[in-house]
């Protein structure tokens, strides 16, 4: 099969080692490189340690990806062709640039991955690294190899010297150019006619200006002539234009890569990624060239119409300067005239503010006085309510003593209870226990039963063991004679799909060649077209750039008119508010005065309502100390009566005792009677 073109083989040897990555898709050498994630992933392909984790990455932060991959790749000894801001500002970067750089990493990788084979292997179908077939290269094309990789060490190092003369170099050129700037701003060259014109503008120099290298500039004109902003000290002169640091190192890079279009090209052998490329990109210098010319012709055009326009507009901004300069002085009159008015109305301020002040310690002071009083009267409430307290306390304590006797009489009637409870509780245990050992009896007639119907389950279960058995050994003799039939049938069927599969093996490969020329001649004819459309966008880019910068002018001068109203709104709307301030303060007073009254007026309420609560209190109190007071007569009463009827009980007992000792003596006296009596008969 025919080898791939260079610049082909370079973009799959690239699609190949980032095949995989997140938001890495590179169909092109422009604008799949701009995020700086495909860098990163193919360095991270071959070096992991150099990125590190690569799912951190983010595709927005352009400039940081950029930064770091092109920090990683000078680590690993390629140099630096790029630069991170510029792949930010540029929506399409160069594509020649890219590729430059790329065939670096070629280079380095494929040397690291491959030291005898170069890059003479990137053409293959397969993007895989081919061998000879018979297993050692030839001696010819191991001397190609050396040859082309020591080409690639000095092209490398001359590359790299360039660069660090190239960036000493712009370092110096801006170190003297902030030195030049420096001095013009010290000496702030006198206003007036000049003999010199502005490189710019070309007009006559007069008021503030700059001094860039040989040229002159005035110092609205000294701006970018990549992106137009205005200059600071710091700027980079190239071919005689100044350009800030984002624009002059694009612009460097770009005069650069002209340069070596013939002086260097990637094409460092007959099987490089560029090899067959060489008459495209002459061509297409032609044709850059032819269209460089047609601008230039242009430009010159443009420059000279806008060399009038801007004559004009500069005769007329200086008639409006003078007018303006007439209305800044009125309107400094005028803030004066405001100034001290407003300084007068700050010392009536001052003033009032003095004397309320002292109305506001007058206040304060009587606030005081009424506080202290309330404070006085507070405490005396207070001392009446401590001996209230203690009055209560006694009386308390009295009940709970009362309370203490009851609860002991409870107490001995439900330990009597208890003691009938407990031996109710015993008969109930007792008649349980009875009924637990009938119910175990009934348990272990049950358990008995069971044995037997367990055994007689189990002879069942050896039976029907058996009888599986049996069965089992049929079965399995039945299965081994179905295995081997259908083993032969499945033999015969792997045959005839292995047969199938070969054939459409074959098809598929036939169509994925025919796919894979038709993807690349689509892809040419796109890159062509893609081309064309960024050149109708460079050109539209441009007259977009004229028509805003014109616009830019417009919207400053309206911007300035805005902003001298709003400066007159906000002064009228600054008294507005000062007004409202002191019409808010008097507000605010009165408030203050009617929410104290209130305050005063609720205090009253609450200690009135308090009072009011107090004498509630003492009268429930006095209540419940005479229920207590009748409470205690009647159980006083009750204890009196009971004394007495024991009283009465015992003199009963008394006399009963009485009148039964008389008895015994009256029977004594007549026992001794009859006993003696009896004695004296014969």
């Amino acid at each position: 099969m025919p080898p791939k073109s260079g610049q082909a083989a370079l973009l799959s040897w690239c699609q190949k080692n980032t095949q995989g990555y997140k938001d890495v898709n590179i169909i092109n050498f422009h604008t799949s490189w701009r995020d700086g994630l495909a860098f990163c992933a193919l360095i991270h392909h071959f070096e992991p340690d150099a990125i590190g984790d690569f799912s951190r990455l983010k595709k927005d932060n352009i400039l940081e990806n950029n930064q770091l991959a092109f920090t990683a790749a000078e680590k690993l000894g390629i140099p630096a062709l790029l630069d991170a801001e510029d792949m930010v500002m540029l929506e399409r970067p160069e594509q020649f640039s890219i590729m430059t750089y790329l065939s670096q990493f070629y280079h380095r990788f494929e040397r690291q991955g491959n030291p005898g084979g170069g890059i003479a292997t990137i053409g293959n179908e397969g993007g895989g690294r081919s061998a000879p077939a018979s297993g050692s290269p030839s001696p010819a094309r191991a001397n190609t190899a050396a040859e082309d990789a020591s080409r690639r060490r000095e092209e490398n190092e001359r590359i790299r010297k360039e660069n660090e003369r190239i960036k000493k170099e712009n370092e110096w050129r801006m170190r003297e150019n902030e030195r030049i700037v420096r001095e013009q701003q010290k000496q702030q060259k006198p206003t007036g006619p000049a003999s010199n014109k502005c490189c710019k503008c070309g007009q006559v120099l007069d008021g503030e200006i700059v001094e860039a290298g040989d040229n002159l500039y005035h110092a609205r004109c000294f701006k970018c002539a990549g992106c137009g902003r205005a200059l600071a000290a710091r700027f980079i002169n190239i071919s005689g234009n100044p350009y800030c640091e984002g624009c002059g190192k694009n612009a460097f890079i770009t005069a650069m890569a002209q340069k070596r279009r013939k002086s260097f090209t990637p094409d460092l052998g007959e099987n490089s990624p560029f090899a067959g490329h060489n008459q495209q990109q002459q061509q297409q210098q032609q044709q850059q060239q032819q269209q460089q010319q047609q601008q230039q012709q242009q430009q010159q055009q443009q420059q000279q119409a806008e060399l009038k326009k801007k004559q004009e507009e500069e005769e007329r901004r200086r008639q409006e300067q003078a007018q303006a300069e007439e209305r800044r002085k009125e309107q400094a009159e005028a803030e004066k005239r405001r100034q001290e008015e407003a300084a007068e109305r700050t010392r009536q301020e001052e003033r009032k503010r003095q004397a309320e002040k002292a109305e506001a310690e007058r206040r304060q002071e009587e606030e005081r006085r009424r506080h202290e009083l309330a404070e006085a009267e507070r405490k005396r409430r207070l001392a009446e309510d401590e001996e209230r307290r203690r009055q209560l306390e006694a009386e308390k304590r009295r009940l709970v003593e009362e309370e203490e006797r009851r609860r002991q009489l409870a107490e001995a009637e439900k330990r009597r209870q208890a003691e009938k409870a407990e031996a109710e509780r015993k008969k109930l245990d007792a008649e349980k226990k009875r009924l637990v050992e009938e119910e175990e009896k009934k348990k272990q007639q049950a358990e008995t039963e069971r044995r037997r119907q367990a055994a007689e389950k189990k002879r069942l279960e050896e039976e029907e063991e058996q009888r599986r058995k049996q069965a089992e050994a049929e079965k399995k003799r039945q299965d081994q004679a179905e295995a081997e039939a259908e083993k032969k049938r499945q033999d015969q069927a792997e045959a005839v799909r292995k047969k199938r599969l070969e054939e459409e093996e074959q098809k598929r490969k036939q169509q994925t060649e025919a796919e894979r020329k038709r993807q690349e001649l689509e892809r040419a004819e796109a890159e062509k077209r893609r081309q064309e459309q960024a050149d109708v966008d460079r050109k539209k880019r441009l007259d977009e750039e004229e028509q805003r910068l014109k616009q830019q002018a417009e919207s400053e001068k309206k911007r300035q008119e805005q902003a001298e109203a709003e400066r007159k709104k906000r002064m009228e709307e600054e008294e507005r508010r000062k007004q409202q301030a002191e019409t808010e303060k008097k507000k605010r007073l009165e408030e203050e005065d009617q929410r104290r009254k209130q305050q005063a007026e609720a205090e009253r309420k609450r200690q009135e309502h308090a009072e009011a609560e107090r004498k509630k209190r003492f009268e429930e109190e006095q209540r419940r100390q005479e229920q207590a007071e009748s409470e205690r007569k009647k159980q006083e009463q009750a204890e009196a009566e009971r004394k007495k009827q024991l009283e009465e009980d015992r003199i009963k007992q008394q006399q009963v005792d009485t009148e039964r000792k008389m008895q015994e003596q009256e029977q004594e006296q007549e026992h001794n009677a009859a006993a003696a009596v009896a004695a004296s008969a014969p």
